[in-house]
């Protein structure tokens, strides 16, 4: 966003956020959380009958959260989620280092890195939808 609507003027960065920022706050004030559990077809017989669902994650329960296969899956994925991730951070500004060292300019070089950034972005994007195909 600084990079693109910023080089038009660098406060229009702070001030597109600073909009959007209020307009999630507003709409925070009209959104209901879900009562726990009550969208689980296990519980409707509990909701039914006026009862809540009151069970919740306890230390104990850690040690067989995390014997169970998936959720070692589900960790070590986030592991190399959050490397890539991170490297959005990092190789942006590389690419516009290598492209600066060729002889192209700093808006070129710019462009260049905000295609990484894109790229990155949508990989993550669709990363999640394109697990369910295979």
């Amino acid at each position: 966003l600084a990079s693109t609507v910023g080089a038009l003027n660098w406060r229009w960065p702070f001030f597109i956020i600073a909009a959007l920022g209020f307009l999630f706050a507003f709409l925070y004030l009209f959104t209901q959380e879900p009562v726990r559990g009550q969208v689980e077809p296990e519980l409707t017989s509990l909701f039914a009958a006026g009862k809540q669902y009151e069970p919740r994650i306890q230390r104990q329960h850690l040690r067989l959260l995390l014997q169970q296969r998936s959720n070692q899956l589900l960790l070590l994925q986030s592991f190399f989620m959050a490397l890539a991730y991170g490297s959005t951070i990092w190789i942006p500004r590389w690419a516009i280092a290598r492209v600066q060292a060729e002889g192209f300019d700093l808006e070129t070089a710019t462009i260049v890195g905000n295609l990484f950034v894109t790229l990155f972005g949508l990989g993550y994007l669709f990363s999640i939808p394109a697990g369910h195909l295979g």
